[in-house]
């Protein structure tokens, strides 16, 4: 069964009406609230890719207590990805476009989705076993869909981070928000896939395989467009250290982490200094935050 996938690159300035026109030759579905829309050459029933989408939007719906926003969701087969996707993305880096509520994924295991999949006979015990025990598709090859197609929520999160007027502190701050949201909705929701969320991002966190170039949180908030079109492996490293930060934050404060990040990220509307972050942080959101930016 597959979910979907993502990372984020922001993108706005197109009214709603000239996208919906611009998509008019995919194929529609409607799933509650989620209005679908996925290539003619896709066979498969994707109502599921729907479905999973409209329980998490109801979710933080109720946690954000904000109505559900109806949101668009676009399937891609890899010959509709340069008509609909952000110009220079590489096919299977998802993103969001805010203006219209959409998020735009891959509807195919793709070159970047394998690349993230380390060598997993160079990994330790139990890594070893987990990645194979974990990703492992019935052809018997490794496949990081099943990581991949989850993060769709992700994406999601960014367009609730619009909706409820976040402010954008710092670029990594509002992903580990998306990926703290996701993390909560699958553990709180969907406990059957948290094995494939959380393996791949413990074994990037815990045994990085190649030297990133980009490293520091102050390089991807300097860089943050050049490395995820340039560099989406280095990208894509940044998304699994977050996500694994995410998930720390959750373990050990449980989901009320989640709603007090989004108060933390509504109530402060002017840039805090690196100083006054991590303490507000740490004292209004969880304490976890002064060891993710002093020991990152």
């Amino acid at each position: 069964m597959k979910i979907i996938t993502g990372l984020t690159i922001l993108f706005t300035g197109i009214s709603s009406y000239v996208f919906t026109q611009a998509f008019s030759d995919l194929h529609p579905q409607k799933v509650g609230s989620v209005q679908l829309y996925y290539s003619q050459q896709i066979k498969e029933d994707l109502t599921f890719y729907g479905s999973f989408l409209d329980q998490a939007n109801a979710y933080f719906s109720d946690v954000f207590e904000l109505p559900i926003q109806q949101v668009n969701l676009l399937a891609l087969h890899p010959e509709d990805w340069e008509n609909y996707a952000y110009p220079g993305l590489i096919y299977g880096m998802p993103h969001f476009k805010k203006d219209v509520k959409a998020i735009i994924i891959a509807s195919e295991d793709n070159e970047f989705w394998k690349s993230q999949l380390p060598e997993v006979s160079k990994l330790p015990s139990p890594f070893k076993e987990l990645m194979m025990q974990t990703y492992t598709v019935p052809n018997g090859h490794l496949s990081a869909r099943n990581f991949f197609d989850l993060l769709s929520i992700h994406e999601l999160a960014h367009l609730w981070s619009a909706y409820g007027n976040l402010f954008n502190q710092r670029l990594w701050l509002e992903e580990v928000f998306c990926n703290l949201a996701l993390h909560t909705f699958i553990a709180e929701e969907r406990g059957e896939w948290l094995g494939s969320l959380e393996v791949l991002p413990s074994v990037h966190a815990n045994h990085p395989e190649k030297t990133m170039y980009y490293t520091s949180l102050a390089s991807f908030e300097q860089y943050y467009y050049k490395i995820g079109m340039e560099v989406p492996y280095n990208y894509g490293w940044y998304q699994f250290r977050f996500h694994f930060s995410a998930r720390q934050l959750y373990n050990t404060g449980g989901p009320k982490v989640l709603k007090k990040l989004w108060d933390f990220l509504q109530n402060y509307t002017e840039k805090l200094s690196d100083e006054e972050l991590i303490v507000k942080l740490s004292e209004d959101v969880h304490p976890y935050f002064r060891s993710i930016i002093e020991e990152w």
